[in-house]
């Protein structure tokens, strides 16, 4: 009994370390490759595999009294953003949020004035608390992440392992980007279409998304080839420990290191990131000098440079053409950023933060109220303003931004001292690849938005934890091993039930962004397939707002789906005269003018919700209504003339010509005023249409 019992204690924390290594590596090898992690499903399954990670290692931690090891000065700051996050999704009293955030409130006042409601007693942060608390699942995976790294690492080999993962990961990524440029594809794997527009390589929805995500992975490669030398510098002769020796022997996983890195790199140039390849190189020079820090550019400093001459030479035969070109257009910017889109929507964005400085507008809602305040001539819907620091400012504030750059500051000082204090050869090379990978993300970070893929954060989570353990770990003991021999069986008990609760309870909420999915789909496939003229629309839209409800109360986009399903099946119920035919296509509208204007409370700041419901109106004969949410929609997009034009299409097909034309002439002079040519040609067409209705040439 005894003997079985030690077993037991021996075979637990194993098996439980076997199952935070799964989740880890599940997470590493599926969000990249599951078109970047960045769609609901993804990421749910993306928070599953991280909650699953942790929990195993803080059962294991418990077992082995090594819980100290979850717990890091890191943690610290990233917890804080975390109650940022939540602080700016749950309800606040009105009186304590209009001194806080006055800007949030207004929103709604605004919007209250407009529909004929009222402000309630508690009101979220958040301008559009769904995408808030989406972020705060995506978030708390990324921690989750960290954590379950820092509690499952306790040697070099587990450090390697996770490392190589990535790498080969990230060269997987990098052949089939080579492979669909050189075939012309134009689909993601050849079969997924895009549905936002962008320009995909590998797996990854767009190019500079992958070549921030190649980058990291060619670095942490570089510190895996720069890792595995017989001979540290300054030592002379003297032989080294029999971990080290064995690690020098590697010539075939130092030669898959320095391959995987010439494969990834030339991914990268041939991606024709601009803002991708210029972080390459400057990144580049960052991870040598970290190197002369540690006392490591020596012999293999020709390696390097060599690899790099070998990439560029690959480009060169393959096309050099496509990537010089893109690269030339790098002087126009430079010489002209203020005429550079980019340029002006991080001004635009540092602007919604002095408006919200405290908590901002809500993480997540940067798609939902930019519009308000967008300069840029255009009505493409943006969801990054291309620079990751003012997204931050306008999302969280002052206080996310300066949380960010603490976590950012506590990392690089631990990285440098471990570079400077360790001389263990292997360390100092990881983290020297280490400095290159953060140096290039936080740099693409200045003229695009990487860390909004959640394959790259939850990557970039995981080389966190694998740096700041890699200071820490010693190599005179085997293999660094920190763990006990056998568990605690009672600690381990109350500890597995414990972590399955709220591992149960984590899941449970990660999944309904999952479900949120799901019924947008089920809602979609309804306006397809469901006849509209038949009495089961109704009972379709009630039990599917029930279900909405019960998992996704604040999604507004859920609402207006269904808004638009009412509408469409009040527009093509039967014609005939019965009463009772009339009194279900206005019920119809009217449940649509419901929905929308439910919507509209959810996002105070999205002008499209307006729209809709002024057309909404405008089909029941009520034009002084439709009229004052058409002018509240043009108050939202102040310096927008497409959504006036808009407007004005609308009112003409509901032959109201001369409420089409009012807004008509709204359009052309905001157009001509901010020389916004791009709308001239649908300003164009509404005008002919509404001469053709008038009579007019």
């Amino acid at each position: 009994m005894e003997a079985s019992s030690l077993r037991v204690q021996r075979l637990a924390p194993r098996a439980l370390s076997a199952v935070a290594a799964v989740g880890i590596i599940g997470a590493l090898v599926f969000t990249p490759l599951a078109f970047g992690g960045v769609e609901p499903w993804a990421f749910s399954v993306l928070a599953v595999l991280a909650y699953t990670a942790l929990a195993a290692s803080v059962a294991r931690a418990v077992m082995l009294g090594t819980v100290r090891r979850l717990f890091t000065p890191l943690l610290i700051p990233a917890v804080l953003a975390l109650l940022l996050v939540w602080l700016q999704y749950v309800e606040w009293p009105v009186g304590l949020l209009e001194k806080v955030s006055p800007g949030a409130v207004q929103a709604r006042q605004r919007l209250a004035s407009v529909t004929g409601g009222e402000v309630g007693g508690w009101v979220s942060p958040s301008l559009y608390p769904h995408a808030t608390r989406s972020a705060l699942i995506r978030l708390s995976a990324y921690i989750a992440l960290f954590a379950a790294v820092c509690g499952y690492v306790g040697s070099w080999k587990e450090v390697t392992h996770l490392a190589a993962a990535t790498v080969a990961v990230g060269f997987a990524a990098s052949l089939l980007g080579l492979l669909q440029s050189f075939s012309g594809a134009t689909k993601l794997y050849w079969w997924r279409e895009l549905t936002h527009g962008g320009k995909l390589f590998g797996p990854f929805v767009s190019a500079n998304q992958f070549a921030t995500y190649a980058g990291m992975c060619m670095f942490m490669a570089l510190g895996l080839f720069m890792a595995h030398t017989r001979r540290a510098p300054g030592l002379g002769t003297r032989r080294l420990g029999s971990a080290q020796r064995r690690a020098g022997s590697w010539a075939p996983q130092r030669f898959l290191a320095g391959f995987g890195a010439l494969a990834i790199g030339s991914a990268v140039l041939w991606s024709l990131s601009r803002g991708g390849i210029t972080s390459l190189f400057l990144a580049l020079a960052g991870f040598m000098i970290a190197l002369r820090v540690a006392g490591r550019v020596r012999t293999k400093t020709l390696y390097v440079v060599a690899a790099g001459v070998v990439a560029l030479a690959a480009v060169i035969y393959l096309g050099r053409g496509p990537v010089f070109k893109r690269l030339s257009t790098l002087d126009e910017v430079l010489r002209r950023p203020s005429e550079d889109w980019r340029w002006r929507m991080s001004i635009d964005a540092c602007r919604m933060g002095l408006m919200f400085p405290l908590l901002g507008t809500g993480a997540g809602t940067f798609t939902s109220v930019y519009p308000h305040y967008r300069t840029v001539p255009t009505n493409r819907i943006f969801s990054s303003p291309h620079n990751e620091y003012a997204h931050v400012l306008a999302e969280a504030g002052f206080v996310g931004l300066g949380l960010l750059f603490l976590v950012v500051a506590l990392l690089f000082a631990r990285i440098l001292r471990g570079l400077v204090t360790r001389k263990d050869p292997r360390a100092c090379a990881f983290l020297a690849g280490g400095v290159g990978a953060l140096l290039m993300v936080g740099l693409h970070s200045i003229v695009d938005f990487p860390m909004r893929a959640p394959g790259i954060a939850a990557t970039a989570a995981v080389l966190a934890a694998l740096l700041y353990r890699a200071v820490g770990l010693r190599a005179n003991t085997q293999e660094g091993r920190e763990d006990h021999e056998t568990a605690n069986a009672t600690r381990g008990l109350a500890a597995v039930i414990l972590t399955a609760a709220a591992w149960i309870l984590a899941c449970n909420f990660a999944l309904d962004a999952l479900r949120g999915q799901l019924e947008g789909r089920a809602i979609g496939r309804a306006v397809e397939q469901v006849s509209p003229a038949t009495k089961h629309v109704i009972t379709f839209i009630e039990a599917s707002e029930e279900s909405i409800r019960a998992h996704s109360a604040d999604d507004a986009q859920l609402y207006a789906r269904l808004a638009d399903l009412a509408l469409y099946s009040a527009a093509t119920w039967p014609s005939s005269q019965t009463a009772e035919d009339a009194v279900k296509r206005l019920s119809l509208a009217d449940e649509s003018l419901r929905l929308r204007t439910m919507a509209a409370r959810l996002e105070p700041l999205n002008a499209s919700h307006q729209f809709e419901i002024a057309m909404g109106h405008v089909i029941s004969g009520r034009d002084a209504l439709a009229v004052r949410h058409a002018d509240f929609a043009c108050e939202l997009l102040p310096r927008d003339p497409w959504i006036r034009a808009g407007l004005a299409k609308g009112f003409l097909t509901y032959h109201r010509p001369d409420l089409a034309g009012d807004y008509l002439a709204r359009a052309e002079r905001l157009a001509s005023a901010g020389r916004v040519s791009a709308a001239q040609k649908a300003i164009g067409r509404v005008r002919r249409d509404l001469g053709r209705a008038r009579g007019t040439p």
